[in-house]
C-alpha cells in the first residue's frame, strides 16, 4: 500500500491541517520516494539477471538442436551405408 512508503501520507495529522512546517512531511515523502526507487533497482537488477539467464539458456538449447541434428545426420549417413541394395539382389 502507499501509505506504508509514505508515512507522512498516512498520518493523519497532515490531512487537512496546514503544518506551519512542512520540511518533515517532504522528508517523510522523499524516504519514501527513495525506498520505493531503490526497490525499483532491486527488482530491474533481478529483472535483468533472469533475462541475462533465459538468453544463457536459449543459447546452450539451440547448440544442443544443433548438436542433435548433427548427431542425426550423421546417424542417416550410417545406416544408408549399411542397407544392402534390396532391389539389386532380385
Amino acid at each position: 500500500m502507499i501509505s506504508d512508503s509514505f508515512p507522512a501520507l498516512s498520518s493523519s495529522q497532515h490531512w487537512g491541517v496546514v503544518s506551519a512546517d512542512p520540511v518533515p512531511v517532504f522528508a517523510d515523502v522523499f524516504r519514501g520516494l527513495m525506498q520505493l526507487h531503490q526497490e525499483l533497482m532491486v527488482e530491474k537488477d533481478q529483472a535483468l539477471e533472469l533475462t541475462r539467464n533465459l538468453m544463457e539458456r536459449r543459447q546452450e538449447v539451440a547448440e544442443l538442436q544443433s548438436y542433435v541434428r548433427l548427431l542425426e545426420q550423421r546417424l542417416s549417413e550410417a545406416t544408408a551405408r549399411r542397407k544392402p541394395d534390396v532391389e539389386g539382389w532380385r
